[in-house]
């Protein structure tokens, strides 16, 4: 967040429409930091690249690429105990507030998107996309299931990718193989 308020800063200040600021400050603010590049590191070996017929999963990042749209269950930062959200005490599931922030943000987010991908980063995404799946209020199209949150903190990240890896890349061989 703290990425996106300097970029979007930045650009007002060299006069760029609001439009434009948002758009700059979404782009520098995703997945930024340890957290992008142990995200590309694990697309890259289960060859996302390939089912998107791109060099390389860095690609994705870049300014003018339109192949990706981050987005996040819960739009704004959420404080619990004056701590920053971890997305586990409680579950988004389990919480009224955090759930119908999903149902009000989230929903009409993917409902925009054409035949999306969805890559659950970690199982707290998951436990939401299955409550979604059970409720009707998705389809099960693409969901790359399986893939461990990306950032530094997740100790047991490597472990679970580790584990989770083939299953992956065979999810993504199977939508190979419908395009």
């Amino acid at each position: 967040m703290e990425i996106a308020y300097r970029t979007a800063i930045q650009a007002l200040k060299e006069h760029h429409s609001y439009e434009q600021a948002c758009k700059e400050a979404k782009i520098a603010a995703r997945m930024a930091g340890s957290m992008r590049t142990n995200l590309i590191q694990m697309l890259q070996e289960i060859s996302l690249h390939e089912y998107l017929k791109v060099p390389h999963v860095q690609r994705l990042f870049e300014a003018d690429c339109i192949l990706l749209h981050t987005t996040s269950l819960i739009r704004y930062p959420v404080l619990m105990n004056k701590q920053n959200y971890n997305g586990h005490q409680p579950s988004i599931t389990q919480s009224e507030f955090l759930y119908q922030s999903v149902l009000e943000s989230f929903l009409p987010e993917l409902e925009q998107l054409k035949h999306p991908l969805i890559i659950p980063l970690g199982k707290s995404v998951e436990a939401v996309l299955h409550q979604l799946l059970d409720e009707h209020r998705i389809d099960n199209g693409k969901i790359l299931w399986g893939f461990p949150h990306p950032s530094g903190a997740n100790g047991s990240r490597v472990k679970q990718f580790l584990h989770t890896k083939t299953s992956m890349q065979k999810i993504l061989s199977c939508f190979l193989q419908i395009h």
